[in-house]
């Protein structure tokens, strides 16, 4: 998701330059998307309108996107455009502007399909599940730093895991937040006998991701169904750890 936001300042920053009127597709290799990570199978229109299809960006296919330029953004300098996505495993819309130092990403509300996240183990795939984040804001440096976030996120993996079980486990929420450089969602829950869970997923720079979800306080059978889900026992309890890196 970050280095979709990086490309996206990346295109923005041409509109400045004059390229709004040029064909989409000429933009995205104009801004070195493809370098950048990105993949796509068509791009129509130009940046005040356009549609690129096919599109996918650290290893998350995200369908549809559709870019509108603010043609009002450029009297303040910060050129800004409305991106929304559509018709893959992440499905939302954010409002994103650009200046020197870097962009900054408003009105941000997406959900994402857990399995459809290509990059995702498998064993959290096959739990599925959203995770959705919503009244979120966040600003960005162009090499992809996160200076300051804010807004809310859920995740319902754990319930439908607990579900299967028999067990009632709760709904993850909590909040965005930067943390030394990397964008960071926390999240955490109860469950109705006090089953304890907590996850942090960091987005490091564009390409790496790492995902540690912690469990405690469950029953003995919950305790040893959760290593069929990719969960170790460690000092800290019962741990699912991931660290995704894709090609920068």
């Amino acid at each position: 998701m970050i280095r979709l936001l990086v490309i996206s300042a990346f295109i923005l920053a041409l509109v400045a330059g004059g390229a709004a009127n040029i064909p989409l597709s000429f933009v995205m290799r104009l801004a070195g998307a493809a370098e950048r990570g990105a993949s796509w199978q068509q791009a129509r229109g130009t940046l005040w309108n356009g549609q690129i299809s096919g599109l996918a960006a650290d290893g998350v296919d995200f369908g549809t996107a559709r870019i509108t330029t603010h043609a009002l953004s450029f009297l303040s300098g910060k050129p800004a455009a409305t991106l929304q996505v559509s018709a893959g495993a992440v499905q939302g819309r954010m409002d994103v502007s650009v200046s020197g130092q870097g962009m900054t990403v408003k009105d941000l509300s997406v959900n994402a399909d857990l399995a459809k996240l290509s990059n995702l183990q498998s064993e959290l795939k096959r739990a599925g599940g959203t995770l959705g984040v919503g009244n979120a804001a966040v600003s960005i440096r162009r090499d992809g730093t996160c200076l300051n976030a804010t807004g809310t996120a859920t995740l319902d993996t754990v319930r439908r895991i607990g579900i299967l079980y028999g067990r009632d486990w709760p709904l993850l929420s909590g909040d965005l937040t930067c943390d030394s450089g990397a964008f960071v969602i926390m999240l955490s829950g109860t469950g109705e006998s006090q089953e304890k869970f907590d996850l942090t997923v960091r987005f490091i720079q564009p390409g790496t991701t790492q995902i540690k979800v912690q469990a405690a306080n469950l029953d003995a059978e919950a305790a040893q169904l959760l290593p069929a889900l990719g969960f170790s026992t460690t000092p800290e309890g019962l741990v699912f750890h991931q660290d995704t890196s894709l090609p920068n």
